[in-house]
């Protein structure tokens, strides 16, 4: 199942930046009093598009963080479905030829990814408790982190690739104190 990725999203955002404190920068220039408006706009819509951006590319990093969980039993795939919806349905909006600031300023855009957003909440919030209760079944597991006891969690008994994990646990076994 592919999920859409914006590969460049950290140079569009130092982009935006960019332009934002450029025209927030010309916005205390002595010569913009005719243009006060049309720049005071443009902050606006740069503000508007960083924020939409900003929150695009967290709901795809922590999709693609769940990309694990999803090939376990942990997570229902059903659960990532409507996220993955939302990601290509954006991402089609902007390979329409739409221009990216118009697509990222877009107030149904922001609802939309709010939503998504939620949406793979409850799904981490599942994760999370239920890596949890792992943890608290075996103290050991306190040491390694969701990612490791999730994939240590999915592995096959095959101790290859269980041998890693029980190396951390191992150096942190000092300690733990016998009862």
């Amino acid at each position: 199942r592919s999920v859409p990725v914006i590969s460049n999203g950290d140079q569009v955002m130092n982009k935006l930046e960019d332009s934002l404190v450029q025209a927030t920068n010309l916005m205390n220039s002595e010569f913009i009093q005719n243009l006060h408006q049309v720049v005071s706009s443009w902050i606006d819509r740069l503000s508007k598009a960083t924020d939409n951006l900003q929150m695009w590319l967290s709901l795809q990093e922590s999709r693609l963080g769940l990309q694990t969980a999803a090939s376990t039993p942990v997570v229902d795939v059903k659960e990532l479905i409507p996220v993955d919806v939302v990601l290509k349905e954006l991402s089609t909006k902007q390979l329409e030829s739409k221009p990216a600031l118009k697509v990222l300023t877009d107030s149904k855009v922001r609802t939309r990814l709010k939503e998504a957003s939620s949406m793979l909440g409850i799904a981490r919030d599942g994760l999370d408790q239920f890596l949890n209760s792992k943890r608290k079944a075996n103290a050991r597991l306190q040491v390694l982190s969701n990612a490791d006891l999730l994939q240590l969690l999915s592995s096959e008994p095959d101790y290859s690739k269980v041998f890693p994990f029980v190396k951390v646990i191992n150096k942190t076994d000092k300690y733990f104190v016998s009862a």
